[in-house]
């Protein structure tokens, strides 16, 4: 009398075609799930009172935008003390020269935008941190972030 194998992980090998492709889609999995975990440290921090956070990542930009019940102030101070540890420094508003990556407008709107650098970026050619908000009708503040990747 023969005996049959009751291992259940053969039919499993043999129907996604053999170890080769196993051991390839182990690796293709672990690799998007390293890239996920990458990617999600890149992430740009909102605060923990933000609601409906939205990110959009385009071929200039990384964009996010929320509503924020707090302040002005508390809006300005929460990324005053989280960029700073990753690598970030205060440059200035759209209003100071050379801190833009993206266009001035030459109104009171650029005094509205926090814009951060690499610490070690001395001669603004590089990324930056754009922070904008604008009170909605309920008093919200609607902020818009955009990472840019360098001059536009």
């Amino acid at each position: 009398m023969q005996q049959t194998s009751t291992n259940p992980i053969r039919p499993v090998v043999r129907w996604l075609g053999g170890w080769t492709q196993i051991i390839i889609l182990v690796v293709v999995l672990v690799g998007l799930a390293g890239w996920y975990f990458w990617d999600r440290g890149k992430q740009l921090p909102v605060p923990p009172q933000a609601q409906n956070v939205a990110e959009n990542l385009g071929t200039a930009s990384r964009d996010t935008s929320f509503v924020f019940g707090g302040s002005i102030e508390e809006l300005r101070a929460f990324y005053q003390q989280q960029l700073p540890p990753r690598g970030w420094r205060y440059c200035g508003t759209r209003a100071t020269a050379h801190c833009t990556n993206s266009i001035q407008l030459n109104d009171e709107s650029d005094e509205r935008v926090d814009i951060y650098r690499h610490a070690d970026d001395q001669d603004f050619s590089g990324p930056t941190i754009e922070i904008y908000w604008l009170k909605n009708a309920r008093g919200e503040l609607q902020v818009s972030i955009s990472e840019t990747r360098g001059p536009q």
